[in-house]
């Protein structure tokens, strides 16, 4: 199956009412990023950050372009089991930005809505 990115992107519309709800949903345990942004930070502030976050996105969709920090990750080995000093026996774990996970889940959302 071949997806068109652009008509993927080009008909997503973001209001407030989803940002907040993404915002309310989010777990305040989870690690932040590469950007030191916590979960927790946003959520509290949901209020006040909703409106910037609802431009910021529809600007990166419009443009078709991610902020640069949206794209890195700290990659961290997590041991699993047996001989520590076997690289086989660790799991890479990827922390991203939480403000780029809210977006990644909203572009699902809609994906899947549309599809269904």
């Amino acid at each position: 199956m071949e997806i068109d990115f652009d008509e993927v992107l080009d008909d997503i519309h973001i209001d407030e009412q989803t940002v907040k709800q993404k915002l309310e949903g989010l777990e305040t345990e989870k690690s932040p990023g590469p950007d030191g942004i916590s979960a927790r930070m946003l959520k509290e502030l949901k209020s006040q950050i909703c409106r910037v976050l609802v431009d910021l996105y529809m600007t990166s969709l419009t443009e078709g372009r991610l902020p640069q920090d949206w794209k890195t990750a700290n990659v961290s080995a997590i041991y699993k089991k047996g001989d520590k000093t076997n690289v086989g026996n660790y799991r890479p774990v990827s922390l991203t930005c939480i403000i780029c996970k809210i977006l990644e889940s909203i572009i699902r959302c809609t994906n899947f809505i549309r599809n269904s």
